[in-house]
């Protein structure tokens, strides 16, 4: 319907803004942010996928405690960080953002979890950085 695409068009919107405020090597260039735009397919994608591996991960633990619930949750996100752990030199990073729809490893893991509660949840997160409030968080599907 009208409402549905005026929605999701407003979620994509406000995704696009977020990783268009991420940094990608702060360190080095803090001017250099994420491109929202077009990595935008692929940023839904990444939060989803995220989303659906982590409640699969759970469905296999039915029985998990809390500790345990919380403990499975932060090693997910372990390693999801892990599987993101790429160092680029700057002038590759710049080209990378330039060729590829794909954000880049930085903002693949810090785009991904801000969005996703059991994240905000698993570590305890209140502020910093990477905090978004509960009503800023983009749940697309």
């Amino acid at each position: 319907t009208e409402a549905d695409a005026a929605k999701f068009t407003a979620l994509c919107d406000q995704l696009t803004d977020q990783y268009n405020n991420l940094q990608l090597k702060p360190w080095a260039d803090p001017t250099l942010c994420g491109d929202g735009e077009k990595t935008l397919g692929e940023n839904i994608a990444d939060i989803r996928g995220c989303c659906l591996a982590l409640q699969i991960l759970l469905g296999e633990h039915p029985n998990a405690t809390a500790a345990e619930k919380k403990a499975l949750i932060q090693r997910f996100f372990q390693g999801w960080a892990i599987q993101w752990s790429i160092t680029y030199d700057l002038d590759f990073l710049k080209y990378m953002k330039e060729v590829d729809v794909h954000s880049q490893a930085r903002e693949r893991t810090n785009g991904v979890v801000r969005n996703i509660d059991e994240w905000y949840d698993a570590y305890d997160v209140k502020s910093g950085t990477l905090y978004l409030a509960p009503d800023k968080r983009v749940r697309i599907w």
